[in-house]
């Protein structure tokens, strides 16, 4: 759904959405046929991505990771369905394809109902494989630079639907408060959740203080960037 999609790609990450809804429970669990899927999908979804670009779930995801080291493939997934909300109204009849794909029966649905079908089966493949459904250690006084981070990101300039720095922030703050559909113990997550969560924040919060500054010379320096190429 991003702004350079076209129909080779959404070829590919339909085809991908499908091999990592039926794989990654099983891929979590260890298991042959899951393994072998999930390295399929991801291989079909880079074929994909790499030609039209990343949307603000990657920009929030990136500056999530440089602040608090939160796992980039567990940022992404928690950020997601928040991000596919937001995007909804962008993205025409799309996500009756991604709710199909992801194994729901979009009969008699309306174009509001799929819409919310396909965010809510997302979130809950996330829950059934261990996704934290929130992000705690976020900080009120850290919203200003995580924001102006993702808001700067290569990847921001994709998302189908416009975001200022301030709808950035507010999409943050729906993932502090963000409550899992479902049972997080279904499918072993219980257990994966107590090992992401863990891990998912460091204890030592004074190791902030470097990586935020080298965050945000990265940014200068990306910005420096785009006003030289202008």
């Amino acid at each position: 759904i991003t702004k350079g999609a076209w129909e080779m790609t959404d070829m590919f990450h339909i085809k991908a959405i499908e091999l990592i809804a039926k794989s990654l429970r099983g891929a979590v669990e260890n298991t042959k046929e899951g393994r072998e899927g999930m390295a399929l999908g991801q291989f079909v979804t880079g074929m994909a991505f790499s030609n039209v670009g990343l949307g603000i779930a990657h920009s929030i995801a990136h500056t999530l990771g440089a602040v608090y080291d939160t796992p980039h493939g567990v940022a992404c997934a928690m950020m997601l369905p928040i991000v596919m909300e937001y995007n909804a109204d962008q993205t025409g009849e799309k996500l009756k394809a991604v709710a199909e794909a992801m194994g729901v029966d979009t009969t008699g649905m309306d174009q509001a109902a799929y819409r919310k079908a396909a965010v809510d089966a997302v979130r809950q493949l996330s829950v059934d494989v261990g996704i934290p459904t929130k992000l705690p250690a976020i900080k009120e006084e850290d919203l200003e630079f995580l924001a102006q981070s993702a808001y700067a990101d290569a990847c921001a300039p994709g998302n189908p639907k416009a975001a200022s720095v301030e709808d950035i922030k507010a999409l943050i703050r729906v993932g502090v408060k963000t409550i899992a559909l479902g049972n997080s113990g279904q499918g072993g997550g219980s257990t994966i959740t107590q090992q992401v969560a863990k891990n998912l924040f460091p204890r030592d919060t004074t190791s902030r203080g470097p990586i935020m500054r080298k965050a945000s010379l990265v940014i200068s320096k990306l910005k420096e960037w785009i006003t030289a190429v202008k």
